[in-house]
């Protein structure tokens, strides 16, 4: 029973972690994005779900819900290589984070783009986690025996 317990507020802590990582590196290309398309800080780019493409704002912030999960899956990868279901981090990120723009936002996504968008980013932010996680695993080190 301790072992579990153990192992479950390991599993909290490293999700911590994911979310620490993700909402630093949203909140930091959310920054970069409003001087590049000169608007105004609101500080809910990251939550953003008007996503038209018509206005310089709604590719800001489909450029912010992209971004992040690219770097997510570089950071899984790298700092999780060792655990056998990154794809349970991916998926639970994913869920918190529109939970959290809902409530960020007080509405829920309306807009076609935003959906096909984050449920397109899931397959493709888990492969490349793996592949992150395939280069940074340990290489067998082959024994050759001296005859």
């Amino acid at each position: 029973m301790q072992q579990s317990q153990e192992s479950n507020r390991t599993i909290l802590l490293k999700l911590l972690l994911c979310f620490v990582v993700y909402y630093a590196v949203a909140f930091a290309f959310a920054g970069l994005l409003v001087g590049i398309f000169d608007l105004r800080f609101q500080g809910t780019l990251p939550f953003e779900f008007d996503i038209d493409f018509k206005t310089p704002r709604s590719t800001a912030a489909w450029l912010c819900l992209v971004l992040p999960q690219v770097a997510e899956g570089f950071f899984i990868g790298i700092a999780y290589h060792h655990q056998p279901r990154q794809w349970d981090y991916i998926v639970t990120m994913a869920l918190c984070h529109l939970i959290l723009s809902c409530l960020v936002l007080q509405q829920g996504p309306t807009q076609w783009p935003w959906f096909v968008t984050f449920i397109v980013c899931q397959p493709v932010v888990w492969f490349l986690a793996q592949a992150m996680a395939t280069c940074f695993k340990p290489a067998r080190v082959q024994q050759t025996e001296d005859v």
